[in-house]
C-alpha cells in the first residue's frame, strides 16, 4: 500500500516520533512535578546520533549521555537491578506512583534465601 514511501523518510519520521514521545513523557511525568536541571539518556538509542540530537533540540533542559558518567548503556538493566536491590536492603521506597499510578510509595522486591 505504501510502496512509494522513501524508506529513509519513514525511518526519519520514526526517529523524530521517538524524540517527541520522550519529550511528551518527560513533560507529563517529570517536569510537571519536579525541577530538573539535566536529563541523562541511556539504552540503545544513545548510539543513534540523529535521535540524540533530536532529543537535545526538543527538550529545554541539558541532555547528557549515560556514557559521560562512566556507565555503558548496555549495562543499564544490571545497574538498575543493583539499585533496586540496594533500595530493598536499605528499606528505600523505589516505585514512582506518578508514573505507575500506584496509590503510595513502596519498597519493591523480595529477598529469598536458600534453605
Amino acid at each position: 500500500q505504501y510502496r512509494n514511501l522513501n524508506k529513509f523518510d519513514l525511518l526519519r519520521t520514526f526517529v523524530k516520533f521517538t524524540s517527541q514521545v520522550i519529550k511528551l513523557n518527560v513533560e507529563k511525568f517529570i517536569l510537571k512535578n519536579h525541577r530538573v536541571n539535566k536529563l541523562i539518556i541511556s539504552g540503545g538509542g544513545v548510539y543513534n546520533t540523529t535521535l540524540v540530537n533530536d532529543i537535545k533540540k526538543d527538550l529545554d533542559i541539558p541532555v547528557f549521555n549515560i556514557i559521560d558518567y562512566g556507565i555503558e548503556p548496555k549495562m543499564k538493566e544490571s545497574l538498575l537491578m543493583s539499585i533496586l536491590g540496594y533500595a530493598k536492603v536499605n528499606n528505600i521506597n523505589s516505585n514512582m506512583p506518578s508514573v505507575t499510578g500506584a496509590s503510595n510509595d513502596v519498597v519493591l522486591g523480595e529477598i529469598y534465601e536458600p534453605k
